[in-house]
């Protein structure tokens, strides 16, 4: 796991940094990124060309895409590139859909 990633969310960190923000300003971080996914993300929802007519849920799903990087430990070192591959590659084929 890259030492910072391990830094901020193994050691606590993350959650010392959280303090200094309200939880309205964590809400708010949160919309505005989902806000920002979903101008990439809501031209397909409209042409069908994505999995779910949720553009804000397939933008959250989109989002959590990099979650497997925070468990490395979890899922093993030695099996992590490998597994972090597969659930993108897997979340993406699975996001797309055939036009008609």
């Amino acid at each position: 796991m890259n030492p910072l990633v391990r830094q901020l969310i193994v050691s606590d960190e993350l959650d010392r940094l959280r303090e200094y923000r309200t939880p309205e300003e964590r809400v708010a971080e949160r919309a505005e990124e989902v806000e920002t996914i979903r101008v990439f993300i809501d031209p397909f929802v409209e042409l069908g060309a994505v999995h779910g007519g949720d553009s804000e849920l397939v933008a959250r799903a989109v989002g959590a895409v990099p979650y497997p990087t925070l468990h490395e430990d979890d899922i093993g070192a030695d099996h992590h590139p490998e597994v972090r591959d597969f659930v993108i590659e897997t979340f993406a084929r699975g996001l797309a859909t055939e036009v008609e």
